[in-house]
Parts: structure tokens; C-alpha cells; sequence
């Protein structure tokens, strides 16, 4: 039952609009690097309107169309909370954080190229805002100990006697405050990537039922089992993609570069409300994984749902039914006979898994579920 997930050639016409000019591009999707190349030439600023956000949109979903396989597959070991969830048709997404890979998710942001980004773009309204900052005193240990020999105090004496109307001053204090500003962002750099890493949740999902290294690591050594979802059931709507949608990961040598968004999302924890630069940059840093990850040919289920309506911090519970079920090769009869029980209530297909004994080849197979 092997699943062939090799896609005949297709043209996609990408269509770009934006107020300036069109674009068209045309792409032929081949593999992931093709979709990596129509994800990454979109931009979604954060004051999009509804209908240049579809259009923007479109392409994406073509493609996400065209190279998505009849079946997708989620490796379980067996423990109370996973057949709680299969109990009742849940997958949980959870935040990076959670997961195997301690760079899962971590884009690139290089602090030099955030400063420039912030110097060239500060102005009387940011000055504004960090000298209610520097006035309040507002500041955890961890900062304080950013400016040794009183460098705050002389920082908040220079700020108090900034005169805000005049732009030659202004000006001047933004050069001036320049190093105190850099200081302060570094010193809360670490804290903004937690918050960028936490913004979304995820689930995995790969192409390959029939991998053993898969089945050794997600699946306590075979003991387990993974659950088979078809096409349609994943299928999500394209005005919901940007809160809870499928995408095929990007296996690469680089990083996402994520300077803009990190600059951003500085603004925004100083309380300057600055324009989203990209509605897509959080999921395009989710969806780029190191190449040592190939192998597991995954897909994931992106979920932007804001930190404060979860139900956990860290998970978000989706409602997804599986098709089928597929028993590790050393999952005991307990465990299967446990999970046999809810197949047959929900009407899942059951499968074992194994190796035929007269191949020479390590391949898995898949066959009929025997039940003793």
C-alpha cells in the first residue's frame, strides 16, 4: 500500500497584485523547492484588505493543491493523552518548544541588520515612547543590568529634557540615545524570541507510512502506531490558511532570515504599534527545517491562534478524523487489542506493519491487521 506522491508537471500561473503594479510569474511545481519559491515571493503586509489578501493567497493554495499526496500519516507511541486525542478526533498542535529539534522554528535574525532597521525607521513617536519607558522605570533585573555605572539614569536625564516638537532636536537625541536604544533591544532579544517561537502551534504530519527510522523515533521503537488521514479530511479553506493551515515543510541549508519580523515585534513589546511586515513570515519560520531532516517528508498543520485564547498555553486542540490505523511491528497485544476496540467504533481502516522476510530489500510493507 505504498503511497506514490510523485506529481506530474503543472504549470501554475501565479498572479501578484499589489497597488503599485502586477506581476505574473509562472511556475512549475516540481518539488518543495518550487514551493518554496512561491512562498517566499509573497509578502501580506499587515494592513492587507480581504480581497488583495485572496489574490496574494491563491498562488499559495495552488501549489499547496497541487503537491499535497492522497495520504498524510502522524506517528503515535501509545500513552493516555494520544488515545484520549484519537478518542476524540483531536490532533494537538503545540509550540516549537515541545519538539525533538531544539532549532525548530528558531529563524536567523542578525541584531546589526535589526539595529539599521531601527535606526533608519525611528522617529518622534518611537523617541516618545521610549522615554515613557525610560520615565516609568518599568524595567526587569535583567535590563537594569544592561546599563552598568548609572548609563539609565543619564539615559532618562537626556530624554526628560528632549523637546519632542523640535525635529533638529529630535534628531539629534535619536543619534545620541542610539547606543542606549541598541542596549536595551539586545537586552530584550531573548525574551522576544521565546515570544515569536510560542506564536504559533504545530503538528506533523509526513508523506511515508513505511519509514524505519520514523517508526523507531516517534513511535517508541515500532511499539506504537501511526494514524492515516486522506486528502480531503485535510483539506482547509483558503481564508483560514493564515490561522489554521497545511503546509509542506522546506528542507534547506539556509535559515529564514526573520530581521524585519524580529525588528517588528521590538516595536510592538516597546508599545509602538508598527505595521505587520509580513502576515506569512511566522509560518514561512515554521515551515524551514535543516536538510539532516529530509527523510521525514513532512507536512505541517500551522495554527495561528493568539496565546491568550488557547486553551494551554502551548497546545491547540484541532478537530481532524483519521481513516486509518497502522500497528508498530512490536506494539503489544494489549495495546492493539485497546486500540482495535476504537478502530472499530470509528471505522478505521487497520493495517500491520512489517517486512517481507523474502525481500532483500529493508522496505516495510504493509498488509491486512491479524488480530489474536
Amino acid at each position: 500500500m505504498k503511497i506514490n506522491s510523485r506529481l506530474s508537471l503543472m504549470s501554475l500561473q501565479v498572479q501578484q497584485k499589489s497597488k503599485a503594479n502586477s506581476k505574473h510569474f509562472n511556475y512549475i511545481i516540481v518539488d518543495r523547492a518550487e514551493f518554496s519559491n512561491i512562498l517566499n515571493s509573497i509578502i501580506i503586509p499587515g494592513n492587507t484588505d480581504i480581497k488583495s489578501l485572496l489574490n496574494l493567497l491563491t498562488p499559495l493554495n495552488k501549489a499547496i493543491k497541487e503537491l499535497k499526496p492522497i495520504k498524510l500519516f502522524r506517528y503515535r507511541t501509545v500513552n493516555d493523552n494520544n488515545i484520549d486525542a484519537l478518542e476524540s478526533d483531536s490532533v494537538y498542535t503545540v509550540t516549537a518548544d515541545m519538539f525533538n529539534d531544539p532549532y525548530d522554528s528558531l529563524f536567523q535574525y542578525d541584531l546589526n541588520q535589526v539595529e539599521s532597521i531601527i535606526r533608519n525607521t525611528a522617529n518622534a513617536d518611537f523617541l516618545r515612547v521610549i522615554q515613557t519607558i525610560f520615565k516609568s522605570g518599568d524595567f526587569n533585573a535583567d535590563i537594569l543590568r544592561c546599563f552598568p555605572n548609572g548609563e539609565l539614569n543619564v539615559a532618562l536625564e537626556n530624554l526628560c529634557k528632549t523637546d519632542l516638537s523640535d525635529s533638529d532636536e529630535i534628531n539629534s537625541r535619536l543619534e545620541n540615545m542610539a547606543s542606549v536604544i541598541i542596549t536595551l533591544i539586545k537586552a530584550i532579544a531573548p525574551m522576544i524570541e521565546i515570544q515569536l517561537r510560542n506564536a504559533v502551534t504545530y503538528a506533523c504530519f509526513s508523506e511515508k507510512v513505511d519509514s524505519i527510522t520514523m517508526w523507531s523515533h516517534y513511535t517508541n521503537y515500532h511499539e506504537g502506531y501511526a494514524l492515516g488521514y486522506s486528502n480531503d479530511i485535510l483539506s482547509f479553506e483558503q481564508m483560514n490558511m493564515l490561522k489554521c493551515g497545511l503546509f509542506p515543510v522546506i528542507y534547506s541549508e539556509s535559515r529564514y532570515n526573520g530581521s524585519s519580523l524580529f525588528a517588528w515585534a521590538i516595536y510592538n513589546a516597546l508599545g509602538w504599534q508598527m505595521i505587520e511586515p509580513d502576515k506569512l513570515a511566522i509560518i514561512k519560520a515554521g515551515l524551514h527545517k535543516s536538510t539532516d531532516w529530509s527523510y521525514e517528508n513532512e507536512w505541517r498543520l500551522i495554527c495561528s491562534i493568539p496565546q491568550q485564547e488557547r486553551s494551554f498555553p502551548k497546545v491547540t486542540p484541532v478537530t481532524i478524523c483519521p481513516n486509518e490505523i497502522y500497528y508498530g511491528t512490536r506494539i503489544s497485544k494489549e495495546n492493539k487489542a485497546r486500540l482495535h476496540s476504537i478502530a472499530v467504533n470509528k471505522n478505521l481502516t487497520e493495517f500491520d506493519m512489517g517486512i517481507d522476510n523474502a525481500s532483500g530489500n529493508y522496505q516495510m510493507i504493509v498488509k491486512p491487521a491479524i488480530f489474536q
